[in-house]
């Protein structure tokens, strides 16, 4: 363990620990969390993909689905639902199992 006035490092094998005055890192290798002043960058500081708000993106799943479970088709005989529209019921149920238990954002 190095520690100075201006950071702290721990180092295990291949994971290291380091915080400084604006940002903390841990890393397992190359793979690491890295949080500074309004980021926390998951797999490497260099991430530029946005991480999904899961209720939002729920939420959203659920209104696309319900409203493509609406479509109606005409036919000879009038107007009828899609043929799979059973299949959107079944989607809808599955949605809530893909949020995580124990992993959060804001």
């Amino acid at each position: 363990m190095e520690v100075s006035p201006e950071s702290m490092v721990h180092k295990v094998d291949g994971s290291l620990a380091r915080q400084v005055a604006d940002k903390q890192e841990y890393l397992v290798n190359k793979t690491g969390i890295v949080i500074s002043e309004g980021k926390i960058c998951i797999g490497d500081e260099t991430a530029m993909e946005a991480v999904v708000l899961g209720n939002q993106l729920a939420q959203l799943i659920m209104e696309f689905l319900t409203e493509c479970s609406k479509i109606m088709t005409p036919t000879l005989m009038g107007t009828m639902p899609a043929v799979n529209v059973a299949n959107f019921a079944s989607l809808t149920a599955k949605i809530n199992s893909f949020l995580s238990k124990t992993a959060f954002t804001k």
